[in-house]
């Protein structure tokens, strides 16, 4: 049975995986962790914006940062998280055999 808190903290992972550009920064460190220019070149995302992003995930919880000499490598906090992000295309596939057209709500 879920407390309030718990649905609180459910909605807030949500919430911070609502955003693609952070899902694609999950996406890239699903092989190990990786530097702020490598998961720059590996989503597209200018390092700005990809340091702003890796901040967010960081202060989630999400992501763990290590200091190897005057660079950041970033990793994912749980590894498993990658699995159930990917499981989210199962339900995807699975939905729209159910249910061809798929709105976004706006």
């Amino acid at each position: 049975m879920d407390t309030l808190d718990h649905i609180d903290l459910k909605a807030h992972l949500f919430q911070t995986l609502s955003n693609p550009a952070r899902l694609k920064i999950l996406k890239a460190l699903e092989n190990g962790p990786l530097n702020v220019s490598k998961i720059s070149m590996a989503t597209g995302l200018n390092e700005a914006k990809t340091s702003n992003l890796l901040k967010q995930l960081s202060y989630a919880g999400l992501l763990v940062c290590t200091k190897h000499g005057r660079k950041r490598y970033y990793s994912l906090f749980n590894p498993c998280l990658i699995d159930w992000v990917n499981g989210a295309s199962s339900f995807i596939t699975a939905n729209m055999a159910q249910k061809p057209l798929i709105t976004l709500a706006a």
